[in-house]
C-alpha cells in the first residue's frame, strides 16, 4: 500500500511501474479535478496534469504525459474557502447523492477503459451524462 500523500502519489506510482515493468499508458489513474463540475466525468489519454498535484506527481516521476487518466469533478471551493480545505473536506448534504452517482458511474468508466481502451472510454463518458445515458447501460 502507498505509505505517500496525494500530492505524492508519484513515488508510489512510480516505483509500481518499476516493480511491475508496466508501460505508463497501460495505467489509469483517477483523480478528483475541482476544475470540473460536481459530478462531471473527464477521461483523456494524455495530457498536462491540469494542476492536480497528484497527477502531476505522477507525470513527473514517470518524466511523460501520455499517462490515461479519469477525472471526477468535484467543484470548486465555495466563495473564499482554501482550495485545499474544500478537497480534504466532506461532501454536503445536498452534494452526497450526486457524488455517489458520479462514483458509480466512474467504477463503470473504468471497466468500460479496461475492456475498450481510452477512446471509447472518451466517448462514452466524456460530457454530461443524463440518467438515460445511464438506463440505456442497465
Amino acid at each position: 500500500k502507498p505509505q505517500t500523500y496525494m500530492n505524492l502519489s508519484g513515488e508510489a506510482v512510480g516505483e509500481m511501474v518499476a516493480f511491475y515493468k508496466v508501460e505508463p499508458r497501460d495505467l489509469l489513474v483517477v483523480c478528483d479535478d475541482i476544475a470540473l463540475p460536481l459530478g462531471r466525468l473527464r477521461v483523456r489519454a494524455s495530457g498536462s496534469s491540469g494542476g492536480q498535484k497528484g497527477l502531476d506527481s505522477i507525470l513527473r516521476r514517470l518524466g511523460r504525459r501520455d499517462v490515461p487518466r479519469l477525472r471526477l469533478g468535484i467543484g470548486g471551493p465555495p466563495g473564499r474557502m482554501d482550495a485545499t480545505d474544500y478537497v480534504l473536506g466532506r461532501f454536503g448534504a445536498a452534494d452526497r447523492q450526486e457524488v455517489g452517482v458520479a462514483v458509480e458511474e466512474a467504477a463503470l468508466a473504468v471497466e468500460v477503459w479496461v475492456r475498450e481502451g481510452s477512446e471509447a472510454t472518451m466517448n462514452r463518458f466524456n460530457g454530461p451524462r443524463t440518467a438515460e445515458d445511464r438506463e440505456e447501460e442497465d
